[in-house]
């Protein structure tokens, strides 16, 4: 595949067991759509190129979205945590690694990082699902799916120092938000980078954060009235998308 390349290293355990560990490494270079008023990535970019990058992988393995709808399923983002060291600038030639980790669970994680040369600029962490579109039920990740992927202990963001997000009991500021057919995407409901669009309602011009923490607790229809509420405490903005009912659909945090 052009511009990217999975790197295969064998691991010494013990005397005699070897295992043989993956990590997908793709190129870009960071355009004009993909920066800010201050020429610098953002947020939504940056999600934007691990999403391609996982289905990339995905793809190199034969486990991409289409070889998986034609059994009825398909990828369900669950989680992102990222946290930005410094943010690439728009005209930078940048490498994205990622790899699947171990898991024991029915989710898949899956860890990224962004790096110009060999200085890290992002890491992030995620969690996926596999859904059955028919009986919209979470399938387990079978064994011969995550050894597919080859996974790698290594961790960009440990996954144990990430506690859980709560709502909480009050928000200052409450906006309802319309929502455009174009926020929809393959799967019929809001694309999960377009949530950014969304809490970007209540935020000025230029902010930005360093750290970013989402939890997408159901999709969005298009039919459905969204309300965004945000609160600010000690340096950080919690926010909560909710639907007409008030029931969560999203908690993102920034700091």
């Amino acid at each position: 595949m052009r511009n990217s390349l999975c790197y295969l290293s064998l691991v010494q355990l013990g005397r005699d067991v070897i295992i043989t560990i993956m990590i997908f490494k793709h190129k870009f270079e960071v355009g004009l759509d993909d920066v800010n008023l201050n020429y610098k990535m953002t947020d939504r970019a940056i999600l934007k190129y691990f999403e391609n990058v996982a289905a990339l992988h995905s793809d190199s393995i034969q486990n991409g979205l289409e070889d998986i709808n034609r059994q009825n399923m398909t990828w369900v983002l669950i989680e992102w945590t990222v946290n930005i060291q410094m943010r690439p600038k728009y005209g930078d030639k940048i490498s994205i690694r990622t790899w699947v980790k171990p898991s024991l669970t029915r989710y898949i994680y899956r860890d990224f990082e962004i790096r110009i040369g060999s200085k890290t600029y992002i890491k992030a962490t995620s969690k996926w699902a596999i859904l059955d579109t028919q009986n919209h039920t979470v399938v387990r990740a079978g064994k011969e799916l995550l050894e597919a992927y080859q996974p790698e202990d290594d961790e960009a963001i440990p996954t144990y120092t990430l506690g859980r997000l709560r709502i909480l009991d009050e928000y200052a500021t409450h906006k309802k938000v319309a929502l455009r057919k174009s926020d929809i995407d393959i799967n019929q409901h809001v694309n999960n980078l377009n949530y950014l669009h969304l809490i970007g309602e209540l935020m000025d011009f230029g902010e930005q954060f360093n750290y970013l923490r989402i939890v997408y607790k159901k999709e969005i229809k298009y039919d459905e009235q969204i309300t965004v509420c945000r609160q600010n405490t000690d340096g950080t903005a919690y926010f909560l998308i909710k639907d007409q009912n008030n029931q969560p659909r999203a908690i993102i945090e920034c700091r």
